[in-house]
């Protein structure tokens, strides 16, 4: 499948030969972004791995769909802690650190998003840093941005770590389906894609959604466990650093 690497293991195998030391850093544009690698998050908590996550807004700029109709900071409130149980949910023992910038306007603020990356990473010594593409993922303005900047950021500051964008592949179909959405036609699995085995972590994967209830309806929420039930594995395309390359997964 166009050089798909499968990187399998079990949480016993990783806790026996994973070092604590090693660090795992996710930057993400809002709470709920985590979902796109919960279970790799969840895998590496399991694995002694310290995993430390920055979301870049609050996700203030959304709707509630929990029927508490919530706007603008006390949403943004909600979704902080939305997202910190959902890190819960997933093991992450650290608390996610917020940069406070506008959601929904991140691509306005590229370069002062990229200074305050740049002066978070230096600081932070990860081994293997996850973030999104140039797709965003989801064509998502703010996740593109975020994205962008951390690779700028990272190469800047932490040529060693491994940086890896989160992607969909074989996932894609599955996830267009619980979005509700259509697949773009000609759409062809990406090249050089790690896909990384999450079944053991479905458990926590599932719980971690049910944390987001401004974010996703019931209905939604369903649709999302679904989609996870049956795609038990995370994408992920190397961009950057370390002892990554095209094809090879060295995270946990």
């Amino acid at each position: 499948l166009l050089g798909l690497g499968l990187a399998n293991g079990r949480a016993g195998s990783l806790a026996e030969t994973a070092k604590p030391t090693k660090v795992l850093l996710a930057v993400f544009a809002h709470p709920d972004d985590e979902t796109v690698c919960a279970g790799v998050l969840a895998r590496a908590a399991a694995g002694g791995w310290e995993v430390k996550v920055i979301y870049a807004t609050s996700g203030d700029a959304g709707e509630d769909v929990s029927g508490r109709k919530l706007k603008a900071v006390a949403l943004g409130q909600e979704r902080e802690r939305e997202g910190t149980c959902a890190l819960a949910a997933l093991g992450v023992k650290r608390p996610p650190m917020h940069l406070g910038f506008g959601d929904g306007i991140l691509a306005k603020r590229q370069q002062r998003l990229t200074d305050r990356l740049t002066k978070e990473l230096a600081g932070l010594d990860a081994d293997v840093i996850l973030t999104f593409g140039p797709d965003g993922f989801t064509g998502h303005a703010d996740h593109i941005a975020v994205g962008k900047a951390t690779d700028e950021a990272a190469k800047k500051v932490s040529p060693s770590s491994a940086l890896y964008h989160a992607i969909l592949g074989r996932q894609l179909e599955g996830w267009a389906k619980a979005a509700g959405t259509a697949v773009p036609q000609g759409m062809k699995l990406p090249e050089n894609l790690v896909t990384v085995d999450v079944q053991q972590f479905q458990a926590q994967r599932l719980a971690s959604l049910d944390c987001h209830k401004t974010q996703w309806t019931p209905e939604l929420r369903s649709r999302l466990k679904e989609f996870r039930r049956g795609y038990p594995f995370e994408e992920f395309i190397w961009a950057a650093g370390g002892q990554g390359a095209l094809g090879k997964w060295v995270g946990p």
